[in-house]
């Protein structure tokens, strides 16, 4: 995913100067224009592109109440049918990666270091996501070793 700033007409400006291979995804936004070298008051607007090759295809056959779901989706969200699976299967992948590395990490079979690779964060974010989740990485006959130990 590529993030470009055109400036000018936008679409025809950015369709212009793109491979064969990309597409528009969606609009961002307009921002100010703070550079030094474009004219005060000139609008930039900010373009999400794919590069279309970088991308595979998936297709499935889903209930007609699913379907109906994510039409309803689209509406509210005002995107467009790839973008929005793309966008759910992401983040439902990215909750799956979470909870996988949790589960892991509570039977102790990784190391929470490990966990948080797997989990795809840092370690931070990693030991704030155990903390909501309220999941341990000490078992407790460690800890009381280490505390007869003292």
């Amino acid at each position: 995913m590529n993030y470009v700033c055109e400036t000018g007409n936008p679409l025809k400006t950015l369709t212009s100067g793109l491979a064969g291979s990309c597409t528009i995804r969606s609009l961002v936004g307009s921002v100010p224009v703070t550079d030094r070298t474009l004219d005060r008051g000139t609008e930039a607007f900010v373009y999400i592109v794919h590069d279309v090759n970088t991308m595979g295809t998936i297709s499935a056959r889903v209930p007609d109440e699913l379907e109906d779901e994510l039409e309803t989706y689209l509406e509210d969200e005002n995107i467009d049918r790839s973008t929005a699976v793309r966008k759910l299967l992401s983040e439902r992948l990215e909750e799956w990666r979470h909870e996988r590395a949790l589960e892991q990490l509570a039977d102790g079979t990784i190391t929470f270091s490990r966990a948080a690779e797997v989990a795809e964060l840092s370690v931070w974010d990693f030991a704030q996501l155990a903390s909501e989740r309220d999941v341990t990485w000490v078992a407790d006959d460690h800890v009381d070793d280490d505390l007869e130990a003292l």
